[in-house]
């Protein structure tokens, strides 16, 4: 066994964060490979150089420089660490101008400096340089008199050659490691240093090797139609030809260090020898290093303070998510705290199904199906956990097209595999909440799995085709979306002319949340078992890990209701408040009441001439509506209820409430499905908002292109 390998070895087992090695024989690419972590070091190293291996799931900021000797400077809650390698008897490490201290640096390496203070024997010139240099800085040698360098031929008593060095308000517990085929004994360093845990490097899918991947889909075994199977292959051929994006390496970039870089580059080209060019490359390596360190303490505040959470919030399209307050008083700060606390406070904790089997025969889907499912999905969908875009289902549709259809088949006739069911959810944060600190003040949406996407949308068209649903039921399908809502809301007013209107706007409080699927699962089997067994199969066994600040937190049992981001969630729950949109309205001579929904959005239109009849026509109707829709589990959100009158005198208009609560009244508009109703029925101020929005939108572009 060599050095290398049992390096490697001895290193894992003590589980540690990074990994140091100097004067290691790299020069041959007899690289030591660690599984889990990120090496850095120069592409050119040789012997008298040194790699530092960073663990993927912590952040690090670092420096990579090719100077006399090599060194390695990383930066991480505010600490510096710098690894350096000097070789003996050498004069080319000067920590003034090499290295950037403050109070909280720590120099660890192979410095081969001795003296007294911590080494046997005599003290050499780079020792007594460093023992001066310390004595100025208030650092001192943390491993005093520890032998690393046994006792050899030229070393009788052994010495101290590898050192610790940094300030006693650090603090820092080390212990030798022996290893037989190394002629140095390694240090184990400890620290109360505060790690902070990084971002995940996200795929860039626009920088994708497509040639690449559409060769491998072709060479794509025929018989493998198994649906987990064909994920797993197209999962690891995205991950294959897909890179990762880079650390944000130059967040920390300045106009003032590029006027320093162009007047060294300047200076180079007109007097390379000039003594001053060596004085303005230290000073631009400081400057790099203290705007690093001033980056990384912002990004620090950023996350952790509230109010600086607030105020960037609306200035970012990736808001990070603030520590959160508990229900029960506490606060989570931890990444996995608060998504235990989203987990309960959106969902009240982790739910389970007790998972079903297919056992009715079904009508197989055609390219048909498939193909309409596919052109539904958008081009810039978010993939979900699998990583597969909708693009690398057009490409393997287009160029595999019997092997899709008998994988889509097999899961439409036995049930999607559970990995089709794992989801990443992300928060979105609502609008115009006085704080962020609560879980409630966040939208949850699940990123699921294009390939199950394309599944649910077939499934929906089959579910629409079964007749369940009511004319004056919309969303979900297609030929009945906002539009076509506002049209019938507008035809009905237009067609009860003499009459006054009042809109009543509810909203089911939680609506996917509540949805029973196996009562859904009981009205779809009136018209086909093999699709209600199919959606109960499909809502079992869900899983879903919170992506927020740029990690994914463990996996949570999500078998509650149906989750926001799918394309059958909308039309289950259509299905669910059938009741609702079918119930009877209370109509007197002189009124008239329609119920139109749009999913959990449902508008009550009462049109009555006299406000006596109108106001018991429309409260009885009111109350008819919250009994049934409590008898299916969903209730009416109280600050989401409102009214409009359309066209109505003050002395002729309606006030209904909702249990003792009464209804607020809009005076002039009302927004219901992203339209501005006006009372007077025309669309001057919804044309007016939509220009503002429209107008802003094109100056923001225009700011960035110019």
């Amino acid at each position: 066994m060599n050095v290398v390998t049992e390096l490697a070895e001895s290193s894992l087992k003590l589980k540690p964060k990074i990994i140091a090695i100097a004067e290691c024989p790299l020069e041959n690419g007899d690289w030591i490979h660690f599984e889990g972590f990120t090496c850095y070091a120069e592409t050119q190293a040789t012997k008298y150089g040194c790699a530092v291996y960073i663990k993927n799931e912590y952040v690090h900021m670092f420096v990579v420089e090719r100077i006399t000797p090599q060194y390695i400077t990383l930066w991480t809650a505010g600490t510096e660490i710098t690894f350096a390698y000097q070789r003996p008897q050498a004069k080319d490490f000067d920590p003034n101008n090499e290295w950037h201290q403050n109070s909280s640096s720590i120099l660890i390496g192979d410095l081969n400096a001795k003296h007294t203070t911590w080494s046997t024997g005599p003290s050499n010139p780079a020792g007594n340089r460093l023992k001066k240099w310390m004595t100025q800085r208030n650092m001192e040698v943390r491993n005093p008199h520890a032998v690393t360098h046994p006792p050899s031929s030229s070393h009788p008593t052994g010495t101290t050659l590898d050192l610790a060095i940094s300030s006693n308000n650090i603090s820092l517990g080390i212990t030798l490691i022996n290893i037989p085929s190394g002629d140095h004994l390694a240090l184990s360093i400890t620290s109360d240093i505060q790690w902070r845990e990084c971002a995940d490097r996200p795929l860039r899918y626009d920088k994708a090797n497509w040639d690449m991947i559409r060769a491998e889909l072709l060479l794509l075994d025929n018989k493998q139609d198994d649906p987990a199977t064909v994920q797993r292959c197209l999962t690891e051929i995205v991950l294959r030809h897909t890179p990762r994006a880079r650390f944000r390496a130059k967040a920390f970039w300045c106009d003032s260090l590029n006027q320093k870089k162009k007047s060294i580059r300047s200076l180079i080209k007109k007097r390379p020898k000039d003594p001053e060019l060596l004085a303005l490359k230290r000073e631009y390596r400081k400057a790099i290093a203290q705007a690093k360190l001033e980056a990384n303490s912002k990004a620090l505040q950023e996350e952790t303070d509230p109010e600086c959470f607030r105020t960037i919030k609306a200035r970012q399209t990736r808001h990070p998510i603030p520590a959160l307050q508990k229900i029960d008083g506490g606060i989570a700060a931890e990444h996995p705290h608060i998504a235990q606390e989203l987990q309960d406070a959106l969902y009240g904790g982790e739910h389970r199904r007790t998972s079903t089997r297919i056992k009715a025969k079904a009508e197989p889907l055609n390219t048909g199906i498939l193909n309409a499912a596919i052109r539904q999905s958008p081009n810039g969908a978010a993939p979900g956990p699998d990583h597969i875009t909708t693009r690398l289902i057009k490409e393997l549709c287009r160029l595999r097209e019997d092997l899709f259809l008998r994988t889509m088949n097999k899961a439409w006739t036995q049930g999607i595999p559970d990995t089709w069911k794992n989801s990443n959810t992300i928060l979105i944060p609502k609008a115009k909440k006085a704080t962020y600190t609560s879980a409630k003040s966040w939208r949850p949406i699940q990123l699921q799995s294009i390939l199950a996407k394309v599944l649910e949308r077939a499934a929906v068209q089959r579910i629409a085709d079964l007749g369940l649903l009511e004319n004056n039921m919309y969303g979900g399908r297609k030929q009945n979306g906002t539009t076509d809502a506002i049209q019938a809301l507008n035809d009905t007013i237009t067609n009860n002319p003499g009459s006054y209107t009042c809109l009543t706007a509810l909203d089911i409080e939680g609506g996917f949340d509540h949805l029973q699927l196996d009562k859904v699962c009981q009205t779809i089997a009136r018209k086909s078992h093999h699709l209600a067994e199919w959606v109960e199969h499909w809502g079992t066994n869900r899983a879903t890990s919170y992506r927020f600040n740029g990690k994914n937190s463990r996996a949570f049992a999500t078998d509650k209701g149906t989750p926001q981001g799918s394309p059958l969630s909308p039309i289950l729950f259509l299905v669910s408040i059938r009741d609702i949109a079918a119930m009877a309205t209370t109509n007197f001579p002189t009124t008239t009441n329609r119920i139109l929904t749009y999913v959990d959005d449902i508008l009550l239109v009462t049109s009555y001439k006299k406000a006596t009849s109108g106001q018991e026509a429309a409260q009885r109707t009111l109350e008819n509506l919250e009994t049934t829709a409590r008898n299916l589990g969903y209730t009416f959100a109280p600050t989401k209820v409102e009214c409009l009158h359309i066209k109505t005198p003050d002395q002729h208009r309606l006030y209904p409430h909702i249990g003792k609560t009464p209804i607020q009244e809009q005076k002039e508009n009302m927004r219901w499905l992203g339209y501005f109703i006006s009372n007077n029925l025309k669309w001057d101020y919804h044309i007016a908002q939509w220009t503002k929005k429209a107008m802003r939108t094109g100056y923001n572009l225009k700011a960035l292109t110019s």
